[in-house]
């Protein structure tokens, strides 16, 4: 199951060989350390180029973009919800 969350969220990412790699997000209080980065991709919001990157982190699988446009990263989804969503 999937549970849609669209909420900003705060990243720790670092650069490795030219690319952007998240490694831990807070999100309602809680800090999720990235285990596994699963898939990248590229889309427009407008005239920002925004990238999402599907993680995992425990058990659950997390849908994050950053918009950098905005400069702004946002929690778009969660699957698996074992973290009690």
């Amino acid at each position: 199951m999937a549970v849609d969350v669209h909420e900003p969220i705060e990243v720790s990412a670092v650069f490795v060989r030219g690319r952007l790699k998240p490694v831990s997000f807070m999100w309602s209080r809680r800090h999720h350390k990235i285990s596994e980065i699963t898939g990248v991709y590229k889309y427009s919001a407008g005239t920002s180029a925004c990238y999402g990157y599907t993680v995992r982190s425990g058990d659950d699988l997390y849908e994050i973009s950053l918009n950098t446009g905005e400069m702004a990263w946002r929690l778009e989804r969660i699957h698996g919800c074992e973290s009690g969503v």
